[in-house]
């Protein structure tokens, strides 16, 4: 006999119910039966989303983590400026690991690019942060912007 989902045994005869909350229906390695098997990220979504069974327990469905796609998650996705850095990139690239960094507009920080930055002081212009990727606030200085050789202001873009 091949059981059908929710039944094991020679003939068929003993009910399988999985109860689990990650559990669904899967058959025995000898094809011939149903047993209950646990969803695992690692496993059904390659270890880039979570996971949870169907509403009738008879498939795993991944949630993917930004970056990943298909129904396993195991596509790294490209990257754009628009879904993964708020609208406020300059330019993204895909990372190694499958992520996407962002370099940051004027006037935008943080690794999605979603934090605004506004410079308030009488002399502040905005930089770029040590990473390259970030915008931050810094004060005009005669010293470093003008080499001690005359005085300094922001122009009105700042």
């Amino acid at each position: 006999c091949t059981c059908s989902q929710g039944w094991s045994g020679a003939d068929c005869g003993t009910e399988v119910t999985c109860t689990g909350a990650n559990e669904i229906y899967d058959t025995s390695a000898n094809g011939l039966e149903s047993v209950c098997r646990e969803c695992s990220a690692a496993t059904d979504c390659s270890s880039h989303g979570t996971v949870a069974p169907n509403a009738a327990k008879t498939s795993c469905e991944c949630n993917c983590d930004a970056g990943w796609g298909a129904s396993d998650c195991s596509t790294a996705t490209a990257c754009t400026t628009t879904d993964d850095c708020s609208g406020h990139a300059a330019s993204v690239m895909d990372a190694a690991d499958g992520s996407c960094e962002c370099t940051c507009s004027q006037g935008w920080s943080g690794a999605d690019c979603g934090t605004e930055v506004t410079c308030t002081g009488a002399n502040e212009i905005y930089d770029t942060s040590a990473n390259g990727l970030e915008s931050v606030c810094r004060e005009c200085s005669a010293a470093t912007d003008c080499s001690s050789h005359g005085t300094v202001a922001p122009n009105a873009a700042k």
